[in-house]
């Protein structure tokens, strides 16, 4: 038996927690700890409230399959007690805090990771967090750990808890190994059951020398003495390769970045490509591209991907890669990796777009890449083809007439992730797949007046209640066209007020530019 990827549960694993697996008897002084961090009064109605949602959602006492995010929990809670839904982020955070205040890893446990990981095995975590904890604060204890782990996952990754065997195969899949082939160690009947349904091996730590009988393949005191040694003889350390492009995924996806704001997102990608790939980083201002010459050199193919994230919060952190261009950039990342060393039928040009989200990149790209690749490719100064300028007719950047011997880019591809596809699968179609957009904010101001007497003011309520209705009529399948709410407020959330404004914002989607603008006109 070899073992190639080593999957570590956290909590009693790796970390050492001193409070009971079932948080129950701490959910009011997690609560009273919160209230006196915001200076906040929580009432017994209240509390009393607060435990029962956080009962529901208990695992040790109502199991799930299926993982819940924090915000459904916490929303929850916050819609029945007088805490503003504006602050639900500072209160998970300081509710998931109260059970972290005096966590530490285990003593034995970072020479063996350190060693599994300088061998060349994967390692990786495989935790359900408590309640829908965000990865944020779930991984915040194992930080030191960190870089000898290729993925650490939690439920909040794969989508399922413990002992469902999902989880597990999606990390060998991900790790591109067999699952007879991965290991989990872990220290609970659920661990072993995980493995079991999923294929893998079940390795228990029994730290307490109970004797324990959960279904394990093997057992270890700790990770120290004959633990250590365990490991490292069922470790198969001949095939190294992590996936490379799914290791910078994950580092972008933590570093997601607004457009005009790609920093850190350029930094990771340019050290990369100079680090792992024989390409050639050309860099613009706030973005690059990177050339690899071909045996038809003055043929260009090229590939392109987005630099910007969302302004949608995700784990503690107000951006977030919500439309998969950590994806996107990873990919282009595995077309370097796949190339190295290869002479390649045309040259290949990546391109690193910044502000897609914003509509603000594209032209600069086009524009740069027309007027400079042909000197990166050693070609001469670029110059406008001499073709009739009309939008039909205009060839794309670096495009070269008839006359011309200058590099040009004949064909430019993009994807874009899409569910409810199997994974691994390539989607192609006819035509349009991916609609204009536009975001719309409508404000309505009115009057406000005290609760008591809503007919002295001129609530905007009604009517914006009528206009998302009115939003949701205007949907249609095919041609396309959707109206989306993506946003509704009315007056502060003030108990007494019976509120003088409000807003309402829609996404407007539309396959043809004719239903696009009639959306705008309505």
């Amino acid at each position: 038996m070899t073992i190639k990827a080593f999957v570590f549960d956290i909590g009693q694993t790796l970390v050492y927690y001193p409070f009971p697996l079932n948080w129950s008897a701490s959910y009011r002084p997690a609560f009273e700890h919160v209230a006196r961090e915001l200076g906040v009064f929580i009432s017994e109605n209240e509390y009393r409230h607060i435990v029962d949602v956080l009962g529901k959602y208990n695992t040790r006492t109502h199991p799930r399959e299926r993982e819940v995010s924090s915000d459904v929990i916490f929303r929850e809670i916050l819609a029945g007690t007088s805490l503003p839904m504006a602050s639900l982020q500072e209160i998970k955070r300081l509710f998931y805090s109260y059970f972290s205040r005096e966590a530490r890893i285990y003593p034995d446990v970072e020479g063996v990771l350190a060693e599994l990981k300088r061998r060349g095995a994967f390692v990786a975590t495989l935790s359900d967090v408590a309640y829908g904890m965000d990865n944020a604060y779930a991984l915040e204890d194992i930080r030191p750990l960190l870089k000898y782990i290729d993925l650490p996952y939690t439920s909040n990754d794969t989508g399922f808890r413990k002992p469902a065997g999902e989880g597990l195969r999606k990390i060998a899949a991900d790790l591109g190994v067999d699952i007879s082939e991965v290991a989990l160690i872990g220290d609970e009947r659920k661990d072993m059951e995980c493995a079991r349904n999923a294929g893998a091996v079940g390795i228990l730590v029994n730290r307490s020398g109970e004797r324990k009988e959960f279904g394990q393949d093997f057992e270890v005191a700790d990770f120290e003495r004959k633990g250590r040694s365990f490991f490292l003889k069922i470790a198969d350390f001949e095939k190294k390769g992590p996936s490379l492009p799914l290791k910078i995924r994950r580092e972008l996806h933590e570093n997601a970045e607004l457009s005009h704001e790609e920093h850190r997102t350029r930094e990771i990608l340019e050290a990369f490509f100079e680090r792992e790939t024989d390409f050639r980083v050309v860099r613009q201002d706030g973005w690059f591209f990177a050339v690899k010459e071909g045996l038809k050199a003055e043929e260009v193919v090229a590939f392109r991907a987005e630099l910007d994230a969302l302004p949608i919060p995700e784990g503690g952190r107000p951006v977030s890669h919500r439309c998969g261009h950590d994806g996107h950039m990873a990919a282009l990342c595995g077309v370097a990796l796949a190339l190295k060393g290869v002479v390649p039928a045309r040259t290949v040009c990546l391109v690193f777009q910044p502000a897609e989200e914003v509509g603000e990149g594209g032209e600069a790209c086009a524009r740069v890449l027309r007027e400079e690749l042909p000197a990166v490719l050693g070609r001469g100064a670029g110059r406008e083809p001499a073709v009739p300028s009309t939008t039909a007719e205009k060839p794309c950047a670096g495009e070269k007439d008839a006359t011309s011997d200058l590099p040009a880019i004949r064909e430019i591809y993009a994807c874009h992730n899409r569910s409810g596809y199997p994974e691994g699968s390539v989607f192609c179609c006819r035509g349009l797949t991916q609609p204009a957009s536009e975001g719309l904010i409508i404000s309505l101001t009115g009057e406000p007046s005290h609760a008591s007497e809503p007919e002295k003011g001129r609530s905007p309520a009604e009517a914006i209640s009528r206009l998302a209705l009115m939003a949701a009529d205007m949907n249609r399948a095919s041609p396309m066209i959707l109206s989306t709410v993506t946003g509704i407020r009315v007056g502060a959330g003030d108990f007494g007020i019976s509120p003088g404004d409000g807003e309402l914002r829609l996404t407007l989607r539309a396959e043809n530019e004719s239903d696009m603008k009639n959306l705008e006109a309505t």
